[in-house]
């Protein structure tokens, strides 16, 4: 049953389906939309590390195949991301392990404790390459809609189909 506050929340969760390899786009938004990830979004570089945090918890991932990342965008108070599920992962529990990871280190960075993000997540599943090459368009233009900068090259946290390098390059943090 739907609770008062998130009338929708349970329709996100009642038809989703995991399959590997299926590209996901999903959306996760801060608690009570607060902007958190990019503080000042018409001075972004002020920004880095609440950003770099979502960015190097998607390479992570990516880098050790639970994700094949495909873009994303980190705007001042949500995400949009867009990967394939690596074998054996489910969206759930890749979502779980990004919303997990990065919540503790953005409460830290603020110094606050408690829910970083809200619960559930839209997501829906990309059909084909022309579904596929619509969502990148929209993420990469979201920073655009917002009137934050005129090009999707300008804002600093947001990328296509990402070149992150090798796993011997990587942090191992553990998600």
């Amino acid at each position: 049953m739907p609770s008062a506050n998130c009338p929708h929340q349970s329709m996100l969760r009642a038809a989703r389906f995991s399959a590997p390899n299926v590209v996901y786009s999903v959306t996760s938004c801060v608690e009570g939309r607060q902007m958190r990830l990019v503080l000042s979004p018409s001075h972004p570089q002020e920004s880095d590390r609440r950003a770099n945090i979502v960015m190097s918890c998607l390479r992570w991932l990516h880098l050790h195949r639970r994700i094949a990342c495909h873009a994303y965008v980190v705007m001042p108070d949500h995400v949009h991301l867009i990967f394939a599920l690596g074998d054996g992962q489910t969206l759930p529990a890749v979502m779980t392990s990004f919303g997990a990871f990065t919540g503790r280190q953005l409460n830290a960075l603020d110094g606050s404790r408690g829910r970083f993000w809200q619960k559930g997540f839209y997501d829906h599943a990309i059909r084909n390459q022309a579904d596929l090459q619509a969502k990148v368009d929209y993420v990469l233009a979201n920073p655009i809609r917002k009137g934050f900068v005129l090009n999707p090259e300008d804002w600093p946290f947001s990328a296509s189909y990402p070149d992150w390098g090798t796993l011997n390059e990587v942090t191992d943090y553990s998600l």
